[in-house]
């Protein structure tokens, strides 16, 4: 059986020239859904925390299933990035690296810490 490909956490660095607003979707394994959004200035980073909560006699953590970036930009470029994202094990800290991509849209990498 190979091991769970789940995303609990994720940091988001912001080397574009304008802020973004993020806003991570976590799922836990109950169906319970939580969103957390943060306003990320240019050349700043954040870290969206993993998500705990009861399930029945102990805790559990949320998986993140979705990452939406929104530019602050003249573009107000979009991004989607939905699970499953390129691990191989459980993570913690996934990181994304948003620039100025092509025509002004994001420039997105997303990478193991």
């Amino acid at each position: 059986m190979l091991p769970p490909t789940d995303v609990y956490s994720i940091v988001v660095n912001n080397k574009d020239e304008f802020p973004i607003m993020v806003t991570v979707l976590y799922k836990g394994a109950d169906g319970k859904e939580e969103s957390k959004q943060k306003d990320i200035e240019s050349n700043e980073s954040a870290k969206f925390e993993e998500i705990e909560y009861d399930a029945g006699s102990s805790k559990a953590v949320m998986a993140v299933f979705r990452v939406n970036i929104t530019s602050a930009g003249p573009s107000n470029a979009l991004h989607n990035h939905e699970a499953p994202f390129n691990v191989s094990s459980p993570t913690k800290g996934y990181v994304f690296d948003i620039s100025t991509g092509e025509g002004g849209k994001l420039g997105i990498e997303h990478h193991s810490p």
